[in-house]
């Protein structure tokens, strides 16, 4: 390998050498080493709009977990009780229940075994995405009731393709002709209905006559949910 090149010398070099996608500065530190005066620890290297530059790794990692703990709280998972609440309410049993939320959690886990095979090639992307170009003060409102981190929100694409996706919500009509759910509940109810099970008659998704009960339906399913899961085994903060 050459001797190693200063900052400012790699740089101008780095400056007419760069070719998008096609040399980098990965390829750029295998072939010319990292610069002598740069620590690799401490520094990476980058391009920004074709112009060489460094940024503090510390830095960087701090703003990942930043923009990641941001991602949790605005894409939700579907937790326990939620499927507790909207399973009592559409009279299925606690067995139904509780094979609805194994299969949430079981298809998440299919879903993070094969990104993590790939060896950071695929990623997770939500159809119905963060509320960020939402006014402030309206995105609470959406996380309440979007879908979230659901897996019938979910599926698993290439890294490069997610990573350019914008967070621009798609239109309702684009949701339903791809099947995917545009709230909470809906992503519950599919996954109900993947395991195909079927709801009691008077369960207010199945008939109109249910209004006459849902009422009482609720009242009992607010006071019950809690118990409900503990007897399932579940703990509601999943």
């Amino acid at each position: 390998m050459p001797k190693p090149l200063t900052w400012e010398k790699w740089k101008a070099k780095a400056a007419a050498s760069y070719k998008p996608n096609v040399f980098t500065a990965k390829d750029m530190i295998a072939e010319w080493g990292f610069p002598s005066d740069v620590d690799p620890q401490q520094v990476q290297i980058l391009f920004r709009k074709g112009v060489p530059g460094t940024k503090n790794r510390d830095t960087r990692r701090q703003n990942k977990l930043t923009s990641e703990q941001k991602r949790k709280e605005n894409l939700k998972a579907i937790s326990t009780q939620e499927f507790v609440e909207w399973g009592k309410r559409n009279g299925f049993s606690n067995e139904q229940i509780a094979a609805a939320v194994k299969a949430e959690r079981a298809g998440k886990r299919a879903q993070s075994l094969q990104i993590k095979a790939s060896s950071g090639q695929l990623e997770a992307d939500h159809v119905t995405p963060q509320p960020t170009q939402k006014p402030k003060p309206l995105q609470p409102r959406f996380n309440v009731i979007a879908p979230g981190d659901a897996l019938a929100n979910r599926e698993v694409k290439p890294a490069a393709v997610n990573r350019v996706k914008s967070d621009t919500y798609p239109s309702v009509a684009d949701r339903q002709r791809a099947g995917r759910p545009l709230t909470r509940s809906g992503a519950i109810q599919q996954r109900f209905a993947a395991i195909r099970f079927a709801p009691n008659p008077l369960s207010p998704i199945n008939s109109s006559s249910a209004f006459s009960v849902q009422g009482s339906i609720e009242a009992q399913t607010n006071m019950n949910s809690n118990s409900t899961a503990m007897d399932m085994g579940f703990k509601l903060t999943n």
